[in-house]
């Protein structure tokens, strides 16, 4: 009777050994997956490229910001030179006290507004919705001459810029003068040479 050890593959002495498993070689084997920097050198790359990453953001950041301050600074100084107002320039006569120079000026301011009391930019500085925020920019004439000389100016403009001068009666003195309302940049070459009241 044969043998049959070797027909079940027991563990019998006269049993072949099993091949040995397929190893993948070195040259097949995946590539090791990139880990963190492994030396001092490399961690400072590191960190001074994201030092640099963050310094870039926060420069394009800042440019944006200044330049949006930028152009509302200058939307700002164009409505400031559009807006209307009114100059009054004022002189002082010897005797009048500051309650007679208000007063003289308060003429001028009135007399000049009902004079022009139908220009668009008159009726827009009236405008109701607009009186309580009136502007108005008062300054000092150092004699009559100079307040002549004024007067003429803005009579010689083209086209000429209503005005008044206030001549205060009976004393025959000229004391004030003030223009109608207009956009601050067309009356603020006139005015120019002239320094504030105060």
């Amino acid at each position: 009777m044969a043998d049959s050890s070797a027909a079940r593959g027991d563990n019998g002495g006269s049993s072949a050994a099993a091949p040995a498993a397929s190893l993948p070689s070195a040259a097949s084997a995946p590539p090791a997956a990139a880990g963190p920097p492994t030396s001092a050198a490399d961690a400072s790359t590191a960190a001074s490229t994201s030092s640099a990453a963050a310094s870039a953001a926060s420069a394009a950041s800042a440019a944006s910001v200044a330049s949006v301050a930028s152009a509302a600074d200058a939307a700002a100084a164009a409505a400031a030179e559009d807006t209307l107002v009114q100059y009054l320039v004022l002189l002082r006569p010897k005797g009048f006290s500051v309650g007679a120079l208000v007063a003289q000026g308060a003429h001028a301011a009135v007399a000049a507004v009902f004079a022009s009391r139908d220009a668009p930019h008159t009726r827009a500085y009236c405008d109701a919705a607009h009186v309580d925020r009136m502007h108005k920019v008062c300054l000092e004439a150092p004699n009559r001459e100079a307040l002549d000389a004024l007067a003429a100016a803005l009579a010689a403009a083209a086209p000429p810029v209503a005005h008044k001068l206030w001549v205060e009666q009976p004393e025959n003195v000229a004391t004030a003068l003030a223009t109608a309302p207009y956009p601050r940049s067309v009356l603020r070459p006139f005015f120019a040479a002239l320094k504030l009241l105060r």
